[in-house]
């Protein structure tokens, strides 16, 4: 019945316009099978999407720590009180993963928002855990929504693994804008950042271009980091 009323007047439930089609080749094993599962969720989605539609709505130039976003999600994990960020090596031990790991949902057990640009593997396992176990997310991400103007901007919806979170309210997505990665601050963090890495290590500090994916993963701690203090 629910989906009924918001099928009702479309005539169908699949989108006509061949502009928002998404074709695939389908290569590995399982994925054709993933591929039918997934479609066939699509009402089910919408209906969540169509009862939570300011969670699922594309918001462009969200301000928040002197910095530019798109966002989609719970803006309200900006406002709250107590907030962590999980920043960790891709040099990490398993044990060193797996003692921040206790620590951070220690924290979110207590009500802490945790800020993660989600990027090497110690970060992806405590936001999956994070994630999977209901606390609340804010996940910076380096390219993750449509451009502004494109075909899909309309239609876009978070991915499988964070559709349910968002639905919930439990998680907040922010790509930082371009301004946002020049911003003068930004810069100078990654380049303090750096010149301590490159001491620690006796390497001679080398600057890197702001344009390289190196720094982008970088501002985007960065800019989590001001998040968080702010």
């Amino acid at each position: 019945m629910h989906f009924a009323r918001i099928f009702a007047g479309r005539g169908s439930i699949w989108e006509q316009n061949p502009a928002y089609y998404h074709e695939r080749i389908l290569h590995a094993p399982g994925q054709l099978r993933r591929m039918i599962d997934y479609v066939k969720d699509n009402p089910r989605r919408l209906w969540i999407k169509s009862r939570n539609p300011e969670f699922f709505r594309l918001h462009r130039r969200t301000e928040a720590a002197g910095l530019s976003f798109t966002s989609m999600g719970n803006h309200f994990l900006l406002d709250w009180p107590d907030k962590q960020v999980v920043e960790m090596s891709r040099s990490a031990t398993n044990e060193e993963v797996q003692e921040q790991l206790r620590k951070v949902l220690a924290a979110a057990h207590n009500g802490t928002v945790t800020y993660t640009a989600a990027i090497s593997k110690g970060e992806q396992l405590i936001a999956r855990t994070l994630r999977e176990q209901g606390y609340l997310l804010v996940v910076l991400l380096n390219d993750g929504f449509p451009k502004e103007g494109s075909p899909h901007e309309r239609y876009y919806k978070p991915g499988g693994v964070y559709f349910e979170a968002c639905s919930k309210g439990q998680l907040l997505l922010l790509e930082p804008t371009e301004q946002a990665f020049l911003d003068a601050g930004i810069q100078a963090a990654v380049e303090a950042t750096l010149r301590r890495k490159a001491e620690a290590r006796h390497y001679v500090y080398t600057p890197i271009p702001v344009t390289s994916q190196r720094y982008r993963f970088m501002a985007l701690n960065e800019m989590a980091k001001r998040l968080v203090q702010e």
